[in-house]
């Protein structure tokens, strides 16, 4: 993700918080946009309640995900045998070779 996309996501009104996962797989949780400097190379985020400040590539960033998307899917989650197994399609059986 360049910077200019990074910088349109944070500037979005409302303002939702988004996950920044890195290609070490680490996250950065991104709650207000105010925790985050956004460089022409460079992601510094800061965490106020924990007096941490992390700073990456932008290179580095494999995916941005806002936070809601992730929570709603958690809430809902296909049961073994629901509507969405239902709707699969079933494989013809292999034949017998002899």
């Amino acid at each position: 993700m360049n910077a200019d996309a990074l910088r349109r996501l944070l500037t979005e009104q409302p303002f939702e918080p988004v996950d920044v996962i890195l290609s070490s797989g680490h996250v950065f949780h991104i709650k207000h946009p105010e925790n985050v400097i956004v460089m022409k190379n460079t992601l510094v985020v800061t965490e106020p309640e924990n007096d941490i400040v992390q700073w990456t590539s932008l290179i580095h960033i494999v995916a941005v995900r806002r936070q809601h998307a992730v929570k709603s899917r958690r809430r809902h989650p296909v049961q073994p045998g629901g509507a969405a197994m239902r709707r699969l399609p079933t494989l013809p059986a292999f034949p017998d070779f002899v």
